[in-house]
């Protein structure tokens, strides 16, 4: 299989390296959360850190659903404030 092949496959379960990628970036959302100060609780901070970074599993196998999903997110966050 050469690389462009493996590149426009889809898989059927999030790669190891999404996933790593999610925790990444999951954790740096943790962290604004709880020691930034921002619009909110820290509780509904740390909720949208999670509904934002958790999407990003699924964004080789449903991007647009994601991509919805995240702009969704951002609309009700901006909304709430």
């Amino acid at each position: 299989m050469d690389a462009w092949q493996r590149l426009v496959e889809v898989p059927a379960a999030p790669r190891r390296t999404d996933a790593l990628l999610v925790g990444g970036i999951g954790a740096w959302s943790v962290l604004e959360a709880l020691f930034l100060d921002g619009p909110g609780s820290t509780g509904e901070r740390l909720l949208f850190a999670a509904l934002f970074t958790a999407p990003l599993l699924w964004r080789r196998r449903w991007p647009t659903i994601v991509l919805f999903t995240i702009a969704l997110l951002m609309v009700l966050r901006a909304w709430g404030d």
